[in-house]
């Protein structure tokens, strides 16, 4: 079993249809790579959280912020959102809190479990 972030509930299929022009085979390739992604970027923030790199924190929260914007999760595009807005004053302990907080959020509310065939 492997794990993986998928849309939550509450996720907006047919806006991210709107934004494809109704492509069903381009929304599972989106999904397919905000799946892949979203964990790298999440390790990602961490390591720049630990080195106190604020670039990379910037980076890489962004490009979750957009992909979870495409899902329609604003609670969680604005958690994003507070993180680049913290790491870009270079306030690593707001950083910090706020990931750690996403992060459990993340987990609770996306995170699901699918077997590998």
């Amino acid at each position: 079993m492997k794990s993986s972030i998928l849309p939550s509930k509450s996720f907006d299929k047919n806006y991210l249809l709107r934004l494809l022009n109704g492509n069903t085979e381009m929304m599972g390739a989106v999904l397919t790579q905000i799946n892949q992604n979203i964990p790298s970027c999440m390790a990602e923030i961490e390591f720049g959280i630990q080195q106190s790199d604020y670039i990379r924190i910037v980076t890489y929260a962004s490009r979750a912020k957009s992909a979870f914007s495409m899902l329609r999760e604003k609670q969680t595009t604005q958690a994003f959102q507070h993180i680049i807005l913290a790491a870009t004053n270079k306030d690593f302990f707001t950083v910090k809190d706020l990931f750690v907080g996403l992060q459990n959020e993340i987990e609770d509310k996306f995170n699901k479990t699918n077997v590998a065939a």
